[in-house]
């Protein structure tokens, strides 16, 4: 939060000639590099590559974007009416930590039967499953709320963001997420390509770090229950 104020007083020096395209070029570039750093949606993105191929990747990916760009121009757009708080509500951290601690079992599992068994699930299937997964996954992750709201709140500061310009904005985001995934759709591949004695590995790794996101959705919900 101390780094968007930063960035967000820096840019109130700036004579802008154009708040609703510089709007659009801060809001994908904020979007893209925030998608780079380890997180449960990269992180699945590229594990769908690896077990399922680029399309379900893919379209998980796209669910995610669809889903925090719809998130973010409703918290917008009814902030006012419907009184958005900065913290989500309860119900969001525990699907949150549900979604972290399956896919943490999950990769447990896979690291034990290792890739001998192959996918029977078809394309097609795939991708709705994937596709579904997305939304879930993005519309429970607690920590956008906080993040995207201050965001709103600054850009609203600066002038930049209205009604008007609420649209391309959140069109803007979901860009920037989707492409930032779809680099961890290409490392999946670069991956599965891989001698598969490294996948236990792989599989190990990305269950470990699925529990430690997981413990700390944990931490924020057993903190907000001691307030």
């Amino acid at each position: 939060m101390a780094k968007t104020k930063s960035i967000l007083a820096q840019l109130e020096r700036l004579s802008v000639r154009s708040p609703f395209w510089a709007l659009m070029a801060v809001a994908f570039l904020i979007s893209f590099i925030g998608s780079i750093p380890i997180g449960a949606l990269n992180l699945t993105t590229f594990q769908i590559s690896i077990d399922m191929g680029p399309r379900p990747a893919m379209s998980f990916a796209f669910a995610a974007a669809l889903a925090e760009g719809l998130l973010v121009y409703f918290m917008y757009r009814g902030f006012s009416a419907w009184k958005f708080k900065a913290h989500p509500p309860k119900w969001v951290y525990i699907g949150g930590l549900a979604l972290l601690l399956g896919l943490s079992l999950y990769n447990v599992f896979k690291a034990w039967q290792g890739m001998e068994m192959p996918m029977e699930m078809d394309e097609m299937e795939a991708g709705g499953s994937t596709f579904l997964l997305g939304l879930v996954l993005s519309l429970s992750n607690p920590l956008q709320f906080p993040f995207w709201l201050a965001w709103n709140k600054g850009f609203e500061h600066l002038k930049w963001l209205d009604n008007k310009s609420a649209g391309p904005y959140a069109l803007s985001i979901s860009i920037g997420t989707i492409l930032a995934l779809a680099l961890f759709v290409y490392f999946g591949q670069r991956f599965s390509v891989q001698d598969y004695n490294w996948a236990r590995y792989i599989y190990w790794g990305l269950a470990a770090i699925y529990l430690i996101l997981a413990i700390l959705v944990a931490l924020k919900v057993f903190a907000k229950k001691a307030k």
